[in-house]
């Protein structure tokens, strides 16, 4: 009942936009119905467009009219291609390269995750060693400032870092090379930083550790809400 619902729902759509916004790229993402409320997520391709604004009001009204319940939603969202998305977004060297060398660092490999507790630290530590078993080096950097978890991953514990003409010295395994705000602060001491203060820390990390060079440099970066 639900799928015959959708599909006269899809149906109706197509020929109100046929009908009066034929020149809008629009397409249904997801429909979702209860007894009292219908919601419709549309993918707008252009959705700067002015129409845009008017086409929710339109279709929510329009929609109410046509399934008879009480409320009805219409969600817009906007998917681009990636390659265009790319073409918009400087690279990460580009940015933080105009002020910083990283070329020593090598490749750059960013392991992120918009959720915690996921396994994107146990992925970064995993691909960094599969990295340095084909005999290349590699640092492995635990921008995870609230949670690191690096150093318990590769067993370094109660490892004291040190300073060098100036520079932190990092921990070296193999071919690996390891920093962490988690082997510069006993375990049971909370880190509040925030914003300056926190930028500071990720930027220490980045230029002030004596990496040496790399052929790649993997991140662990913290979850999306960090």
């Amino acid at each position: 009942m639900a799928d015959k619902k959708k599909n006269e729902i899809i149906l109706f759509l197509e020929k109100l936009k046929i009908k009066n916004h034929d020149n809008l790229v629009l397409s249904i993402e997801n429909i979702e119905i209860t007894d009292k409320l219908i919601q419709v997520v549309l993918n707008a391709g252009d959705r700067d467009n002015k129409d845009i604004e008017f086409v929710l009001k339109n279709w929510q009204s329009e929609l109410i009219k046509f399934t008879g319940v009480d409320d009805c939603r219409v969600i817009l969202t906007s998917h681009r291609k990636m390659n265009e998305s790319f073409k918009e977004v400087p690279s990460f060297k580009k940015t933080v390269g105009e002020k910083y060398q990283l070329d020593h660092l090598g490749k750059i490999i960013a392991v992120a995750s918009g959720k915690g507790g996921v396994g994107k630290s146990t992925i970064a530590s995993n691909l960094s060693v599969a990295i340095s078993n084909l005999g290349y080096k590699v640092g492995v950097l635990d921008a995870d400032i609230y949670g690191p978890s690096q150093q318990k991953m590769f067993g370094i514990i109660g490892s004291e870092t040190k300073i060098k003409d100036k520079k932190i010295q990092p921990e070296k395994i193999n071919n690996l090379t390891l920093i962490s705000m988690g082997m510069m602060i006993p375990d049971d001491q909370a880190i509040v930083w925030r914003g300056p203060m926190l930028m500071r820390a990720i930027q220490q990390l980045l230029v002030d550790v004596e990496w040496g060079h790399q052929d790649f440099t993997i991140i662990d970066l913290p979850p999306g809400t960090g």
